[in-house]
């Protein structure tokens, strides 16, 4: 911990000059409602994507449910292709041995 409060607002302000550290603003929802906000970082390489930084979601995810959902067909159809090429290409090839066989 810094303990000097003047260091340590210098030491934020140059970080955010050089672009080290963004500001994000407080979320509020209305009295009794809830706000989450999950922010991560990924890298966007020929190979695929790859998470880097953020926490594990764990079962977070089965336990918190949603009021909204996709209704354009289209947009499910892209929401449900993997972002990863590696993953399409074994998909594709997959598909196409299936048809192959059959």
């Amino acid at each position: 911990a810094i303990e000097d409060e003047q260091v340590a607002r210098v030491g934020v302000s140059e970080a955010k000059r050089h672009e080290l550290l963004e500001e994000y603003p407080v979320l509020k929802e209305k009295e009794g409602q809830f706000v989450a906000q999950f922010k991560f970082t990924v890298l966007l390489l020929p190979g695929g994507t790859k998470k880097i930084t953020g926490l594990p979601l764990g079962d977070l995810e089965a336990r918190v449910k949603t009021s909204f959902s996709v209704q354009d067909e289209e947009m499910k159809k892209l929401l449900a292709t993997s972002a990863n090429p590696k993953k399409q290409k074994k998909k594709k090839q997959g598909e196409a041995k299936d048809k192959e066989d059959s």
